[in-house]
């Protein structure tokens, strides 16, 4: 039987091991604990705080509003009526808790207004003019002033719920005053002034405050309701005859999101001392309470 020759005793050595040095791009991320007994561990748990520290700037980075070549991209969104009304005609209005903008669908009238002074501004787009009043110290705009000529004075009337129903998609109450009214003279048809008629067969509002006080209260005012906390939906006014005369109706409402520029002062307009300068009254606004 043939022997089997020996291994050869001249084994190559297995190649020294090799320590593949850490990468260093991390290294201005840890973060160095003083008499730490295991340094491994702490650093493990610097980078794993820097990592979320870092994480946690970019989450905040992308949540602030985006800038183009136009400016701030953000949208405000707003409660958006159509309502139709004796002291500015057919109007489009956007209201939220910061902003309240009425603009005449069919004339050259804006009122605005927004946080935190909540001074209105009429702007007239014919005479590019704007008037200011402030909210401390109140001139006469054209709601006001007809409230004024009426007599009207609502601040310590208590108001109830008479019923309740629908008006352009929004819940709606019909409030009367809580002293004085009675439901069974709603469909009185006898003359009375602005001041009973509106306690006695009362006006509709938005059972849910859909905005903040200011705003809200910023448009019952302008279209001569009672300050309510509450949007403004329908009232109609006896005429001496019996006839119903239109004060104020929602014909419709939606959420939209707009332009937060919606509700900037149009640039380059000229401030006058009220809304009447300068031809506002040609402009339709006046004309509307004709004949009323």
């Amino acid at each position: 039987m043939r022997a089997i020759a020996p291994l050869p005793t001249t084994v190559q050595p297995l190649p020294q091991s090799r320590i593949i040095p850490t990468d260093t791009s991390f290294q201005s991320l840890t973060v160095n604990f003083y008499q730490s007994p295991d340094k491994h561990q702490m650093k493990f748990l610097g980078l794993v705080l820097a990592f979320s520290a870092i994480t946690q700037s970019i989450c905040q980075a992308q949540a602030r509003p985006q800038k183009t070549a136009r400016g701030d991209s953000a949208k405000v969104t707003c409660l958006e009526l159509h309502q139709k009304s004796r002291t500015y005609g057919n109007v489009r209005v956007l209201i939220n808790d910061y902003y309240l903008k009425i603009s005449q669908t069919d004339g050259s009238t804006i009122i605005l207004s927004k946080a935190p002074d909540w001074d209105l501004y009429c702007i007239n787009r014919l005479t590019h003019t704007y008037a200011r009043s402030e909210r401390s110290k109140p001139s006469p705009f054209l709601g006001q002033t007809v409230a004024a000529m009426e007599g009207v004075d609502f601040s310590k009337v208590r108001w109830k719920v008479f019923e309740k129903g629908k008006i352009a998609q929004l819940n709606a109450s019909h409030l009367v005053d809580a002293g004085v009214a009675n439901p069974a003279r709603y469909e009185n048809s006898g003359y009375q002034n602005l001041e009973n008629e509106l306690k006695e067969r009362g006006f509709w509002v938005s059972e849910e405050k859909l905005c903040l006080a200011q705003p809200a209260n910023h448009l019952s005012t302008l279209v001569l309701l009672p300050k309510t906390d509450r949007i403004p939906l329908r009232y109609f006014h006896r005429s001496p005859g019996g006839s119903k005369c239109l004060v104020l109706e929602t014909l419709a409402s939606k959420k939209v999101q707009v332009d937060r520029s919606e509700f900037a002062l149009p640039k380059g307009y000229k401030q006058t001392k009220s809304e009447f300068d300068n031809g506002l009254s040609e402009t339709g606004v006046m004309d509307i309470l004709k004949g009323q």
